[in-house]
Parts: structure tokens; sequence; C-alpha cells
């Protein structure tokens, strides 16, 4: 993810003096728009007036040449920005006619990503003017500001923009966030890193589906996703699909049955696990408690992100002595597995 990059783009509303980097001389080889190619080193320029360009020594012929980056149609130079571009031993530019620059490839699947920063293994304070532009074939090419900039791409599979709408990220500007669902999207063989348990889903209208799921924490405070709907994040191993309570009955996960409750205190529904404990009925479900990762998947694993919410009326709210149930519920739990 662009982890460096997040935090080195120029800050907004903030007028500061371009912070000088020292550009190194790098081995790789270009093709120039006339046709001609080159191999040598490389070392950018950047002058105070005028055109960029690129002091350029050949391999083949003596004395260096000045090659305005207007004359690149690409340039592959060793060396890669850890952390931010897919390649590991080199970066490639590349001009785009759209845009009239020399842009950075940061992506190169399905959906391509460039940036403007001519960075490989300089520090930087920020990159000062930072684009980042989107690219897939037969679709459009847009500059990404924010998230929901890549509606545009990604319309034929619309449950990236929906799985953002529903946690809460639809608009977020950064730029680790909007890398995450783009390489989510390029992904191949997504579970290798989601690692979501298998699933079996009942659908209100009988239809039963079988893959991998994550159901998504509740938010109970309203304070991220302000969407009163419960979430099941599905992948039947070709694609993703976004399921809320009003298409789900049952979910079957990991020897536990989820069934959907509604937390009337903030208009929140949930997914949870049906509990009875003395002549009472309980939905125990999974609370937000880290709001960093894209689907607030949980650092807990011993019941610190569970929320115990009682029936009342036809309805849950919280119950007023959960962290004894809550221990109650987990001993449970314990001795159901020991069996």
């Amino acid at each position: 993810m662009l982890t460096a990059q997040n935090r080195k783009s120029k800050p907004k509303g903030v007028k500061q003096k371009a912070p000088k980097i020292r550009y190194k001389k790098y081995s790789g080889r270009a093709l120039l728009k006339t046709g001609l190619k080159l191999e040598g080193e490389f070392k950018y320029k950047d002058p105070k007036k005028g055109v960029p360009y690129f002091l350029v020594k050949e391999r083949k012929y003596p004395g260096k040449k000045k090659i305005d980056i207007t004359m690149f149609e690409t340039l592959v130079l060793s060396g890669a920005e850890k952390g931010v571009t897919d390649r590991k031993d080199s970066t490639v530019f590349k001009w785009l006619d759209g845009y009239d620059d020399l842009y950075r490839q940061v992506r190169s699947a399905d959906i391509a990503v460039y940036d403007n920063s001519r960075v490989i293994a300089e520090k930087y304070k920020y990159i000062p003017g930072y684009i980042m532009i989107a690219d897939r074939t037969d679709f459009n090419t847009t500059i990404i500001s924010e998230l929901s900039d890549l509606t545009p791409l990604m319309t034929d599979r619309p449950y990236f923009m929906e799985s953002a709408k529903a946690t809460g990220k639809h608009d977020s500007r950064d730029l680790r966030v909007i890398i995450y669902l783009i390489d989510l999207f390029n992904d191949k063989n997504p579970m290798k890193n989601l690692r979501w348990n298998p699933v079996e889903v009942i659908l209100e209208n009988g239809e039963i589906l079988e893959g991998k799921g994550y159901v998504q924490p509740v938010d109970l405070r309203n304070e991220f996703t302000k969407n009163s709907d419960a979430f099941l994040h599905f992948h039947n191993g070709k694609d993703f699909q976004l399921l809320t309570q009003e298409q789900v009955k049952w979910i079957y996960q990991s020897g536990s049955k989820y069934v959907p409750g509604f937390y009337s205190m903030t208009d929140k529904h949930a997914f949870g696990i049906p509990w009875e404990h003395d002549g009472e009925k309980y939905l125990v479900a999974k609370k937000l408690t880290n709001t960093r990762s894209y689907y607030f998947v949980s650092r807990y694993t011993s019941g610190e992100d569970l929320v115990i919410l009682q029936e009342f009326h036809g309805s849950f709210k919280r119950a007023g002595n959960e962290p004894l149930l809550k221990a109650k519920y987990l001993m449970e739990m314990k001795e159901q597995q020991k069996k």
C-alpha cells in the first residue's frame, strides 16, 4: 500500500516551498517518441525554469545527452520505492497523452495506477502537487482524489463501491485505502490475503450460497458507518457479493448459526449468534473495535470485540450486566469446543 506517499503528499491549505529532492543516477532503458531506443544511465533534473529533463549517458556512446521528459514514450529504471510501487526491482514511467506528462507506474494490473512522482530510492518530505491517475482498458482514465473516484472503473463489479459505502470509506482521501481497494479488485486470488472462513448462507428466497464470508462488525454508536444495515461480505470463488439482513435468513460459519437482529437505540441491524441464558434471549454480535482495517477486522481474539444484546419487545437492547454475561457466554463456548 502507499504507506510512504500517504504521509508525504503536500499538506492541503499550506503554502510551502517545494522540497529539494536529490535525484540519483539509475541504469535503465528508454523508448523515445521518435522510436529511438536508449540504454545507459539516467538522472532526473527539475530546473526552476523550463521543462524537466533527464541527463542520459548511453553505454555505447561517449558524453551525455539532455532529453526533455516530453520526448519519452516509456522509461524503465532499476530500483523501486519500497512499499509504494508493485515492482521490487525496477520502476516504469510512461507518457500519458491525455495528461501531458511522464507518469510513474504504481500498479500494472487490470486497473493500472500512475502518479507524477519521479522518486525511485530518494528521500523526500512530500511530493508537491501530487496526482494519482487510474486507468482500465475499455473503461475510463481518471484522476483519483478520493476512493469514490474509482466508481467509473468498477461499474461492472458493483461490490467494491458497495463495500466502500458499507465500511464508511466511500469518500476517503487516504491513499492507502484507495490502493487497498484497487489491489483487492486486481487480485485473482483474494482469499489468500483475506482468509475469510467457509460459510453457508440461507437467503430469504430459499436460495443457498456456499463460499467464503465475513460478517462485518456492527458500529453500535454510528461513529464510522451511518448505514443501518448488517453486512455479510461473501465470495463465491469467482467474485464478491455484499448481502444485508433483508436478503439473509441464516448464516452458518465455524460451527455457529448467525441470524439478523435490530438494535433500536441507534437504528442498527446486526448479524449475531442467538444465545439463551436464565430464560432470557440474547444476540451475541461482533462490535467494531478496529477502524484502521478496511473491513474493521478485530485485533482481539479473546472476546473483547463481542457485544451482548438482549431481546426487548421484538428488537434488542444492550444487556445491563454485559461483562458477566460475556464471561458466561465465553465459558459455554469453551465447554462446547471440548466436546
